[in-house]
């Protein structure tokens, strides 16, 4: 009887259904609109109500808020027609719905905007909140199997699974689905082919049971929510509007909880609290310790991660995966994830005992990867979510969010090309393009290619270099376009001061660092210049040519110094220089296509690439070989003569064009340099046009009267001869010629060196002038810093073997220019005798440490503000500075060996002097002098020191007297 009854009223609602028509209305309109093929009117009341109006009453099937489908209970409506819906709106949301059907109306509350609850039913004279009401056919049960996430079957009837939308403040991380039941009865809760299972406790023990759902006739609807589809919490509706909550953690099972009520403003607060709860204590909420280095290439490490639940605080210890991954010398990534490689969010990170917070965080993290460089901070993070890869910046002591790229084909690659890119610039000493020096010296004639021509290289090119070796190298084209996105950086080298790590941190070096340096970019690096201790080998332009692999080369026996630099237009520069001859500017040996590996041999694009380089690009390297000098040039001149140092670095006063012109010398007057032949070094002034040899050119000066070559420098060291030709307009020629040649070959043109800051000062705008007028590149400042290249103090070893640390020049500078030290003349022979040492001792004892050790081995250290400028023996003058020298001497040592007196000096500018005098041979007065550079403690110094110490001494060894200073 029971079955027919049911049939017949399905059959009623079915009969109904069809002789009506079922419509869709939507909330989120305030104006006319059509929806499920009804057309309905929106007109607003004056309490603020938005009333939805159809043409004719229709059987409401859905409700929608702007096309998103809400659930509501499909009984309220299933058996009247739909008059009018009032709808007031609050904060911009469409909150209380009043349904006016046919017999009564029903006031619903859209707090979630997935869900309508019911407040109240209007019915005829009564106003009361919703009765509970059975389901129709409740002879049919269903298991609800949380683990579904589809429509499926269960005892042969079909279950409806809706995935419904979370939004807001944290919400979005977690799945909302539906199971609906509202023709059903409930039977069981099961995850799979389990019933849910809870926990009791008693005074002894604590027991699984299986989860008992009370009144399950009365419930019609089962909400999830789930994480990565594990369920955490379950959320059962009762008709109509009652609510029952589960919570699912490991240790109590499913078990009931506690909600405010929906209608609660803190409903959503207090859901997204309770989620994160059983997320966390499901081992889905995780908090990474960024502070963990792997120690080997896979590990793990315990950490502790709080979840704040119903009774506080509550600690959960979590096993994390972390594996080291490392690219090259200084860069790896630890790679963070759990154990089981399930997915995983998080809210923040650690890292030395505090927390820090990451934006735009994914619902779904596969893992999080930690860089850093060397053993620094971490530097950059990247968060794995499917095939998407989210960056983080350090900044400071903050992270900045850079962007996220999707759908990567490379997403396991832990250094791809972007990731390196952003790596680089954490370098701490690299500087690159940020501190490009602006030289004044006129850089390499731009190549002109145009783009056609370049299109014909590919990306990379495998090269040839010095030894056979092959390199890969990237091309104009490949750089150019990382140029354009800002990826590749370029900047300067100093092959001197190789080891200088702000250059070192761009760059790969190798070689014996002595004889043979090799140096190659790193990815994403070139250089633009090449530098020898501060001057330029070649300087390109910033939009043109770069270089990326450099071969120097350093000969012993000659102290040659070649230098092979390898370009991504495919040339390869040769520069040659001499160590001991060292030229402002280097020679330019050749400029050649470089070699190409096998592979690349028969590619017929390179190929026409170097055919069409050859007519495009004509400019090619030159190199200033004449002088063209103006009385507009002159005039800037000084009419004094100018103190020199020349290329063999002896100090030398040269006339100006400006003071010949004064005198009206215009003499022609020519030289034959043939007659030095037998000389090892020779010097020749006078006023010459002409330089020849065997009546062969080699120099005529024909620009004007007076210009003429004023000093002739003539030497000869292992077969090779030297010509330096220095003018009275400043400017020296350089010509060489080895065994083989039969002339003279030109090497260089350029101004000359000048000691004194003060004259060369007011040389700078004549210099400026022949620059443009002669299209020079040179610097206008001739100025020769000798001083710089000194250390402020350095321990010595003297002809004694003792050691002293002693004050440089270069330190008590400032002192002595102020006059602040008290000048000492010592005399060896009196004040080491026995007839005044004691007489003595009392005028030396708060100037100098006086030691005795023999009659005629003493030695004398000066102390405080004291300095020896005159040392004589038996009153005679032996050393004695000049009162322009700033030179002074800091320790004496006198003894007395096969009948030789012997008085060691030792100077403030790191020279020991040495004077001998034979007994009984030589008078009192005639002492041979000779010096030579100090011995130091080279440990004391740096590599750097060591080098400049090195050049100090090659452009002083000449120089008597240091007024230059």
């Amino acid at each position: 009887m029971k079955n027919t009854y049911t049939f017949l009223l399905y059959l009623g609602i079915g009969l109904f259904v069809l002789s009506s028509n079922c419509f869709e209305l939507d909330i989120g309109q305030i104006s006319k609109y059509r929806k499920g093929g009804n057309e309905i009117n929106v007109t607003r009341d004056e309490n603020n109500f938005y009333k939805h109006q159809p043409y004719e009453p229709f059987l409401l099937k859905e409700l929608y808020y702007d096309d998103e489908l809400i659930y509501f209970d499909p009984l309220l409506t299933s058996d009247q027609l739909l008059i009018s819906a009032s709808v007031l709106w609050v904060s911009n949301n469409p909150t209380v719905i009043h349904l006016n059907l046919e017999k009564s109306t029903i006031m619903l509350l859209n707090e979630n905007k997935s869900s309508l609850s019911v407040e109240a039913i209007f019915s005829g004279g009564n106003i009361s909140n919703i009765n509970h009401k059975f389901h129709p056919g409740s002879d049919n049960a269903v298991d609800v199997d949380i683990k579904q996430t589809q429509n499926y079957t269960s005892n042969s009837l079909n279950v409806s699974v809706n995935q419904l939308h979370l939004s807001g403040n944290g919400l979005e991380n977690f799945v909302l689905r539906y199971y609906d039941l509202g023709s059903y009865k409930l039977n069981n809760l099961k995850y799979g082919n389990d019933v849910l299972k809870t926990v009791t406790e008693t005074s002894t023990q604590t027991k699984e049971v299986i989860l008992e759902v009370p009144n399950k006739e009365q419930v019609y609807g089962v909400y999830v929510y789930s994480y990565n589809d594990f369920p955490l919490m379950i959320e059962l509706v009762y008709t109509y509007n009652k609510r029952l909550y589960y919570g699912n953690c490991p240790v109590r099972k499913w078990h009931k909880l506690l909600m405010v009520p929906l209608n609660d403003p803190s409903y959503y607060e207090n859901l997204l609290n309770k989620l994160n709860y059983y997320a966390c204590r499901n081992g889905f909420k995780i908090t990474i310790d960024a502070d963990k280095i792997a120690e080997e290439d896979q590990g793990y490490y315990d950490i502790d991660n709080y979840c704040l639940g119903p009774n506080g605080v509550e600690p959960v210890q979590n096993r994390l995966d972390l594996k080291l991954i490392k690219h090259g010398e200084h860069y790896s990534c630890n790679i963070h994830k759990p154990l089981n490689d399930r997915k995983f969010f998080t809210d923040n990170l650690y890292y030395e005992n505090s927390i820090f917070e990451l934006q735009n965080l994914p619902k779904k993290i596969d893992c999080i990867r930690v860089y850093r460089y060397r053993d620094n901070k971490p530097c950059l993070i990247t968060i794995v979510s499917k095939n998407s890869l989210l960056y983080y910046k350090r900044e400071g002591d903050s992270w900045k969010y850079l962007n996220t790229d999707e759908n990567l084909t490379d997403i396991n690659n832990e250094f791809n090309e972007k990731i390196n890119r952003l790596l680089y610039e954490f370098d701490p000493d690299e500087k690159c393009e940020e501190n490009l020096i602006d030289q004044k010296w006129k850089k390499e004639p731009k190549l002109i290619l145009n783009k056609e021509t370049v299109k014909l290289l590919p990306d990379k090119v495998t090269i040839k270099v010095q030894g056979d070796e092959t390199y890969e190298m990237s091309t104009l084209k490949y750089d150019n376009i990382q140029l354009e996105s800002k990826i590749l950086k370029r900047f300067q080298f100093d092959i001197y001061s190789y080891m200088d790590g702000k250059q070192k941190s761009c760059l790969i070096i190798n070689g014996d660092l002595e004889t043979k340096i090799v140096v190659e970019t790193k990815p994403f690096r070139a250089l633009i210049a090449i530098y020898y201790d501060g001057r330029p080998i070649i300087e390109f332009e910033k939009e043109d040519v770069l270089i990326h692999k450099a071969i120097y080369f350093y000969d012993k026996n000659n102290h040659d110094m070649n230098v092979y630099l390898y370009t991504n237009s495919l040339y390869v520069y040769h520069f040659r220089n001499n160590y001991y001859k060292y030229d402002y500017r280097w020679e330019l040996v050749s400029k050649e296509p470089v070699t190409l590996a096998d592979s690349h041999k028969t590619n017929q694009n390179l190929i026409n690439y170097f055919d069409q380089v050859k007519i495009l690009d004509t400019t090619g390297t030159q190199k200033p070989k004449e002088i063209t000098v103006t009385n507009e040039a002159i005039d800037l001149m000084t009419n004094e003569e100018v103190a020199i140092l020349t290329r063999n670095y002896f100090k030398e006063n040269i006339e100006t064009i400006k003071r010949d012109q004064s005198k009206n010398n215009d003499t022609e007057r020519e030289i034959d340099v043939s007659k030095f032949q037998d000389s090892s070094t020779t010097k020749e002034s006078g006023y010459f046009k002409i330089i020849k040899e065997n009546e062969k050119k080699i120099l005529e000066l024909t620009d004007t009267l007076n210009h003429f070559v004023k000093l002739i420098e003539y030497s000869k060291e292992d077969d090779e001869l030297n010509l330096y030709l220095y003018t009275n307009t400043l400017y020296v020629f350089r010509f060489q010629k080895k065994p083989n040649d039969n002339e003279w070959k030109f090497i260089i043109l350029q101004p000359v060196m000048c000691l004194y800051k003060n004259v060369s000062e007011p040389l700078k705008p004549y210099f400026t002038k022949m620059n443009e007028i002669n299209k020079f590149d040179y610097n206008v400042d001739i100025y020769e810093e000798v001083l710089n290249l000194l250390p402020l103090r350095a321990e010595i070893i003297t002809n004694k073997n003792r050691k002293y640390v002693i004050n440089s020049i270069k330190q008590t500078l400032p002192l002595l220019k102020e006059d602040k030290f008290k000048k000492i003349i010592f005399d060896a022979y009196y004040d080491y005798s026995d007839h005044y040492w004691d007489y003595d001792l009392q005028k030396y004892v708060k100037s100098m440490n006086l030691t005795r050790v023999g009659y005629y081995d003493s030695e004398a250290e000066v102390v405080g503000d004291h300095v020896i400028n005159n040392i004589k023996w038996y009153s005679y003058n032996v050393l004695n500075v000049s009162p322009e020298d700033m030179s002074n001497f800091l320790i004496v040592e006198y003894f007395y060996n096969d009948e030789i007196y012997n008085i060691y000096a030792y100077s403030n500018t790191l020279y020991e002097y040495h004077a001998t005098r034979r007994y009984g041979y030589d008078y009192y007065y005639k002492w041979k002098i000779s010096k030579e550079p100090v011995q130091i403690v080279k440990e004391t110094l740096a590599e750097k020191d060591l080098r400049d110490l090195k050049r100090y001494y090659k452009l002083t060894i000449n120089l008597n007297v240091f007024d230059f200073v």
